[in-house]
């Protein structure tokens, strides 16, 4: 079991860049599982593919239906205070603290793609990383 930052899921869901590496990590540790915030976020990543016309509305609804095989069921919520105290002790956003959170909370690692939340902790990897150790 990982926690997998909206970027990695949006990746394994959206073609493109790192799709296949995406794809490779889900076949390697296929249970992922994320913060509620998750949703929202991907929610937004998706809107703006739409919004620059990267994709159109009606691919959404495979996308959300994709979303929910992935993580369905796997949707935790957070203690914000000590998602603030991440956040405030790592120099991350609140955003990123709950995926931190998350991970440290159930004694798995956190993948991400954003290489400033990969080095401020011991507990998160991108995926290349992940994938070559």
């Amino acid at each position: 079991m990982i926690v997998a930052d909206a970027n990695v899921i949006a990746y394994w869901l959206i073609e493109g860049e790192f799709t296949a590496l995406a794809r490779r990590l889900y076949d390697r540790e296929p249970t992922w599982v994320v913060p509620a915030l998750c949703r929202h976020e991907l929610a937004n990543v998706i809107a703006n593919y739409v919004k620059h016309r990267a994709m159109v509305v009606a691919d959404v609804p495979l996308l959300w239906r994709n979303l929910e095989s992935l993580v369905g069921g796997r949707e935790y919520d957070v203690d914000y205070v000590e998602v603030i105290a991440l956040a405030a002790n790592n120099g991350i956003s609140a955003y990123d603290a709950q995926y931190l959170y998350l991970a440290k909370s159930l004694g798995v690692l956190l993948i991400t793609q954003d290489k400033r939340l990969a080095t401020s902790t011991d507990s998160a990897f991108t995926m290349a990383q992940y994938m070559d150790q």
